[in-house]
């Protein structure tokens, strides 16, 4: 599996967007705290300090620099069953990244179980 030093759940991930570089990497089920699972990300970097009075614009700016873009969308669709967007999505994404061809083989059997972390 992918080795990463840190994750975060989508919450947290969708409040940090334009200050922290996030990468998706799995989907993870807690099963003594919800029925839903969620998906977790890697923390990969700082984006550019935000000044006050720029800070909308700089937003964008970090939303359309954001090297993992593309996968986290794609890894997203996986995750939530909409194959045509995952089907979609997956051209943007080089033949080499590190997890593809499990998100792959999930979309091909349209079918993703995520982990199931049972002692937390």
């Amino acid at each position: 599996h992918v080795e990463v030093s840190c994750v975060i759940d989508d919450k947290v991930s969708a409040a940090l967007i334009g200050m922290i570089l996030c990468r998706v990497v799995e989907f993870v089920s807690f099963p003594k705290l919800s029925r839903h699972p969620v998906i977790v990300a890697e923390l990969c970097g700082i984006c550019n300090e935000l000044r006050m009075d720029e800070w909308m614009y700089q937003l964008e700016e970090a939303d359309r620099a954001d090297c993992f873009k593309n996968w986290n969308t794609y890894a997203a669709a996986v995750f939530q069953g909409d194959w045509q967007a995952a089907e979609k999505s997956e051209e943007c994404i080089p033949a080499e990244t590190e997890g593809l061809a499990k998100m792959r083989s999930a979309r091909m059997q349209q079918r993703y179980e995520p982990y199931t972390i049972i002692l937390h």
